[in-house]
């Protein structure tokens, strides 16, 4: 009997082993998902609260300064445009066109990041649009550094060819030639991507970041050969006519020479290039601090986007004597 009775309970004693297990692996699983739900809801909070610091960050301070720099840049170009002697000048026209196009540039970069910070969508198409003007604006800012150091470069070493060199007419020209080489890397990749890839994508609405429409390897490779090659060409031509001139202003002697004002203005050039260049730092300081990606998003996007069009107006317009005198005539008459 006790043997038989041992064995009819072994199945008993083996169901209230498997109970006791499935209640101890429900109660881990609870466990489990409590844990879970609460992280997430501690990531949503989070995210949340990270969004919501960006934005008043955004609205507080990145927002009034550009205001600031936007007013200036209007003051300085109604100057420019109401004056004829300033207009007619290849120096004053390179600036002003820097202005716009900065101007162009942050109006849009910042429209863009506003819109991330505050998840907005947009159909591709548009999107599309507003990025290939962004990055062409982009683009072309050390294009138009190496052609105000060309100016320079020619204004001391040549300057009695500086007048038959420098004219309206070829400035010009040369302005729409480097919106033509801006614009035709990323006009290539849109069209190229417009043919690989489905209609539909383009009706889609996402948020309007350019590396979202990142969508095939070659598109990396050609974003960066042309920026690449364009900033090697900048960086060759800007230290050419900084060596160039610096040996004139060294001949020369004086602090006060032209040659020696050339100097500090080529290298403010090679200064604003600086930035342009620790722009693409973004990726490793964005991953460096993966656990503050917001907001080393949001300093790259201020320090290497934003600062190098904000001091324009100052360092080349304010700080120029001629625009000085064009600005306090146009707002304290005598």
């Amino acid at each position: 009997m006790p043997g038989d009775l041992g064995s009819s309970l072994e199945p008993a004693g083996s169901l209230l082993r498997t109970i006791e297990n499935y209640k101890a692996t429900n109660k881990e699983k609870t466990m489990v998902n409590t844990s879970f739900y609460s992280n997430k809801t501690q990531v949503s909070y989070y995210n949340v609260w990270t969004t919501k610091n960006m934005q008043l960050i955004f609205l507080a301070v990145i927002f009034p300064i550009f205001c600031l720099c936007l007013l200036s840049v209007i003051v300085i170009l109604c100057v420019f445009f109401t004056t004829s002697h300033i207009r007619e000048n290849v120096r004053y026209l390179l600036f002003s066109h820097m202005l716009i196009s900065d101007s162009l540039q942050l109006t849009l970069a910042n429209t863009l990041f506003l819109a991330a910070i505050f998840s907005v969508y947009m159909p591709v198409k548009y999107c599309c649009i507003i990025v290939a003007i962004t990055v062409t604006t982009c683009v072309i800012t050390p294009y138009n550094l190496a052609l105000m150091s060309l100016e320079r470069y020619i204004a001391v070493c040549f300057p009695l060819r500086h007048g038959e060199i420098c004219t309206v007419r070829r400035c010009n020209v040369a302005i729409i030639v480097i919106w033509v080489i801006g614009a035709l890397p990323v006009l290539t990749e849109i069209i190229i991507m417009s043919y690989f890839t489905d209609k539909n994508f383009f009706s889609l609405k996402k948020m309007c970041i350019w590396r979202f429409l990142q969508i095939y390897k070659f598109q990396t490779t050609m974003r960066f050969l042309v920026f690449s090659l364009s900033f090697g060409i900048v960086v060759l031509i800007i230290f050419y006519t900084y060596i160039r001139v610096m040996l004139v202003a060294r001949k020369i002697g004086s602090k006060q020479s032209s040659a020696f004002k050339a100097t500090r203005t080529v290298l403010i050039h090679s200064f604003q290039l600086l930035l342009c260049l620790c722009s693409y730092t973004n990726i490793f300081t964005e991953t460096l601090f993966k656990n503050h990606y917001a907001y080393m998003a949001l300093t790259n996007f201020f320090v290497f986007t934003c600062l190098p069009q904000y001091i324009s107006p100052f360092i080349y317009g304010i700080r120029d004597e001629v625009i000085r005198k064009c600005i306090r005539k146009l707002f304290c008459p005598p």
